[in-house]
């Protein structure tokens, strides 16, 4: 059976996180498999720690615009997200919806979770601005609801991103994943503004 389009790009965007994923395993010196991957103490004692920013009186999430534009006025296809994980981590922070400015925390449990794992974020992750998976909302490709957050989005490139950051960005592609029972999308993206993948236009770049 044919694949849908919306198919055609979540397939393609796992294709990329898988990419990125092997990519840090060379980086870490290993040759694949779980045990392998686990970073020891010393190697986890050389992790960057980072802390979330100081309150700016700027809500993260309703604040900062989606869409980049130009000096017309006019969209460019960019579009800005804020990190919230930067590559290279083991800390979880979230933008909180329910806090005064939508202030980035670092949630203790997912950080003591990654941290057990051994294995630093492959990439920066982050939420766009301005977004909402609603959950009386019922996903059309797989039938299940928004998980009540704003959008997640992976960004592929080489170079880490600090907690908070706005970055330019270029969308290229989408992976959901179901959890507990809600539609989690993932837009997989590059930085537009830096990094050795800024020109790049698909996910085949």
């Amino acid at each position: 059976r044919p694949l849908g389009r919306r198919q055609v790009i979540a397939r393609r965007a796992g294709q990329a996180a898988a990419g990125a994923d092997a990519a840090t395993t060379e980086q870490l010196g290993t040759s694949g498999g779980s045990c392998s991957l686990a970073m020891g103490p010393a190697d986890l004692a050389a992790v960057p720690r980072h802390t979330a920013p100081a309150p700016t009186g700027v809500s993260l999430w309703h604040d900062v615009d989606l869409r980049v534009k130009d000096w017309l006025d006019e969209e460019t296809g960019l579009f800005r997200y804020v990190n919230e994980m930067p590559k290279g981590s083991l800390q979880k922070f979230e933008v909180q919806p329910h806090l005064p400015e939508n202030a980035i925390e670092e949630d203790p449990k997912g950080s003591s979770r990654l941290a057990a794992f051994g294995r630093p974020v492959p990439f920066n992750y982050g939420c766009l601005p301005q977004t909402y998976r609603d959950p009386e909302h019922v996903d059309e490709l797989y039938g299940a609801p928004g998980d009540d957050d704003p959008l997640d989005i992976l960004d592929l490139s080489g170079e880490a991103v600090g907690v908070g950051e706005v970055v330019q960005c270029r969308p290229l592609g989408a992976v959901c994943l179901i959890d507990e029972g809600r539609a989690d999308w993932k837009i997989l993206a590059v930085n537009a503004e830096r990094g050795p993948l800024a020109a790049a236009r698909s996910v085949e770049d």
